[in-house]
């Protein structure tokens, strides 16, 4: 869904969450005839949609927002140049998307490889364009992870953009597993 420009998706773990909600709603009012699970089922349904949805458009206009200013101030660095003592500094990252985790809630975590090593990208929301794994993309973000720990360090991405080098990878589709 896009709302003023701005993609918003629906994390498909949310919405079988809701869907589930909903029908527990209906069988209770089917069972018992008390409209106390309409009057009370159906708002939580629009809350529990719409809520995360309003969370995410937030953010990134938020993104938006702030885009260009961390884009100046941000600089070039290779996966290996990434330590704890970089933790709040905006960097520019371009590599190889490797392993691709995490979007059933619309909260990607991204491996991404290139010439000096790999490196853990995080994001609050799914970029404006999926893309799969082999895809070439430039991240822009902030170094986080705890100090004196350089395992734990990631990036915290604003952006993420498959690069113009890139070759048109298809688009990664969203997976749940079934067990």
């Amino acid at each position: 869904m896009i709302i003023k420009g701005i993609t918003v998706r629906i994390p498909p773990l949310l919405l079988g969450v809701t869907v589930l909600f909903a029908i527990v709603c209906a069988m209770s009012f089917a069972e018992s005839n008390e409209w106390i699970y309409v009057w009370m089922g159906v708002p939580l349904c629009i809350i529990l949609i719409f809520f995360p949805m309003l969370l995410m458009y937030s953010n990134e206009k938020q993104v938006l927002k702030n885009k260009d200013a961390v884009r100046a101030a941000a600089r070039r660095v290779k996966a290996h140049q990434v330590t704890s003592s970089m933790r709040g500094v905006p960097v520019i990252l371009e590599g190889e998307v490797v392993k691709i985790s995490g979007l059933q809630m619309n909260k990607p975590t991204y491996i991404i490889k290139d010439a000096s090593g790999q490196i853990v990208v995080r994001r609050f929301a799914l970029p404006e364009r999926l893309f799969g794994i082999g895809a070439h993309v430039e991240v822009l973000g902030t170094v986080y992870g705890k100090i004196g720990n350089e395992r734990s360090v990631f990036i915290n991405a604003l952006t993420i953009t498959p690069t113009a080098a890139s070759a048109p990878v298809e688009e990664e589709k969203i997976r749940i597993k079934k067990y």
